[in-house]
C-alpha cells in the first residue's frame, strides 16, 4: 500500500464512487503504508468494518494488508491503493479470513528486520 503516484488509482477509484476528496483524506492511512513501516492490527468484528478501513486477511498468497472497497452480504472486497482494481483473491473475503484492522503505523521501525534479513540472504 505504498503511495507513490497513486492519484490515478487510489483517489480516482474512490472519486468515481462518489466519495469526496475530504472523505477520502479522512480514511485511515490515506497517506499510505511504506516499506519499513510497522503496522499494528487489532481484531474487529466484521459488522464493524466500513469502506476505507485497512485490513489484514489471509489469502492463498499469505497475509495481505489492503483497503476495504465494498462490503456485501457478509463478505468484503479489498484493493491495494496502487492497484487499479481488485485482484481475484481480494474479492469475497469471508469473516474467517480477516485477521484484523490496521490501527497504527510506526514509520521505519521495520527497517532493522529488513536489513537483517538482507544480510542473512533471506
Amino acid at each position: 500500500m505504498e503511495h507513490k503516484n497513486v492519484d490515478d488509482t487510489f483517489y480516482k477509484f474512490f472519486l468515481q464512487r462518489n466519495f469526496t476528496l475530504e472523505e477520502i483524506r479522512k480514511f485511515d492511512f490515506s497517506d499510505g503504508i511504506n516499506r519499513g513501516d510497522v503496522v499494528l492490527v487489532k481484531k474487529i468484528r466484521p459488522e464493524e468494518l466500513k469502506v476505507g478501513d485497512v485490513i489484514v486477511f489471509n489469502s492463498p498468497n499469505g497475509k495481505i494488508i489492503h483497503r476495504v472497497i465494498s462490503i456485501e452480504n457478509g463478505s468484503v472486497t479489498t484493493k491495494g491503493d496502487a492497484n487499479p482494481s481488485p485482484l481475484g483473491f481480494e474479492q469475497h473475503i469471508s469473516a474467517q479470513q480477516i485477521i484484523g484492522k490496521a490501527y497504527l503505523r510506526i514509520p521505519y521501525l521495520g527497517y532493522p528486520r529488513i536489513l537483517l534479513l538482507m544480510l542473512l540472504g533471506v
